[in-house]
This record gives structure tokens, C-alpha cells and sequence, in this order.
């Protein structure tokens, strides 16, 4: 069990908050309308010894499309961020929504694709810079609304204050397409 938290934790925090946290820039970068996708190198080539030989790991890049959610009121502040990646051997797609660290874990974040009924998503981790959502998107029929949706609906809490925003969904499927040829695409040299 601690290592499933422990690989989930990876998962939304270290390849997302630590590309964030670093200087390191993207190798490429995209605009899709309102979804940007940034892709950063590798991470160093490993090696594991294995008897009297060794098997070089050969590293993919990381990309990760998102969009950053800005208050009304001052456009240069980001209030959260939402982000889509592949993740593990088979790519599985996820969606993680970025909070500020006063956001009321308890309270949860509530999507809404267009029109369709709202759903809720349970914060998964905060710490002193953010709190972390995380919606796997095996489901097809969730992936496809997004795709083919207008707007995304993304409610949560700060304090006693409900909190409610629409997230662009123009370009989400370009940008999903390039980012799935990406995490399928050859291995980076």
C-alpha cells in the first residue's frame, strides 16, 4: 500500500511539480488554441548492473499538455493549473488539476464536461505550494467528451469561499492527439 501511495504521489507531484520547480525549459513547446504542450528532455541515461553486464535504460521525454486557470481580477496570476500526461509502460492518460494549498481538501474538486452531470474528484495531496487532483482517463467516454466538449466546469474551495471555472476545451483534442504520438513515439537519444 505505501508503495501504491508513494508511485501516486510520483505521478502528481514529482514529474509535473518537479518540471515546474526546476529551470530546466521545454524541448518543444505547442500552442493548441487554448492548450499548450511542452515537452522536456529525459532524464539521464541509467545503467543497472546485472552479473557481468549492464542494460542501458534508454529514457523517453516527458511531454504533459496543459492550461493555466487565471483569476479575473489580475490576468498575470495563475489560480490552478490543469494538466494532461501519459503515464507508466502503457500510457495511461491522466488528468491532474493543480490547487492552491489553502484549497479544503475535504471538500474535493467538482468537474463538469458542457452540460453534462458534475463529478467529483478527490484532492489527492497538498503541501506547502499546492494541492493535487488527479482523474484517471481510461474512461473513453470521458475522454471523448473532452475531446469533442467546449468547456470544462472545475469547482472547489478556499475557506468559507466556493470557487468555480471554465476551462477551454478548444484544442484539447489537437493537442491530446500530438501528446499520445509523443509518448508513442521513439525512444529520445
Amino acid at each position: 500500500m505505501r508503495r501504491f501511495v508513494l508511485a501516486l504521489a510520483f505521478l502528481m507531484l514529482g514529474a509535473g511539480t518537479a518540471l515546474a520547480a526546476t529551470a530546466q525549459a521545454p524541448i518543444s513547446s505547442y500552442i493548441f488554441k487554448a492548450w499548450r504542450l511542452d515537452c522536456y528532455p529525459p532524464p539521464p541515461k541509467a545503467t543497472e548492473g546485472v552479473g557481468t553486464f549492464e542494460t542501458e535504460i534508454v529514457p523517453r521525454s516527458s511531454c504533459q499538455m496543459e492550461q493555466a486557470i487565471r483569476l479575473q481580477s489580475d490576468r498575470n496570476k495563475v489560480a490552478a493549473v490543469v494538466r494532461v500526461r501519459l503515464s507508466g509502460p502503457q500510457l495511461r492518460p491522466f488528468l491532474l488539476v493543480l490547487l492552491p494549498p489553502t484549497v479544503e481538501s475535504g471538500f474535493g474538486l467538482t468537474l463538469a464536461i458542457d452540460d453534462q452531470e458534475p463529478f467529483k474528484i478527490r484532492i489527492r495531496e497538498c503541501n506547502a505550494r499546492e494541492c493535487v487532483a488527479a482523474l484517471s482517463l481510461d474512461d473513453d467516454d470521458r475522454l471523448e467528451a473532452l475531446r469533442r466538449g467546449n468547456h470544462l466546469t472545475v469547482a472547489f474551495k478556499v475557506g468559507a469561499t466556493n470557487l468555480a471555472t471554465l476551462v477551454a476545451l478548444d484544442g484539447f483534442a489537437a493537442a491530446y492527439g500530438r501528446l499520445e504520438a509523443a509518448g508513442a513515439g521513439p525512444a529520445a537519444n
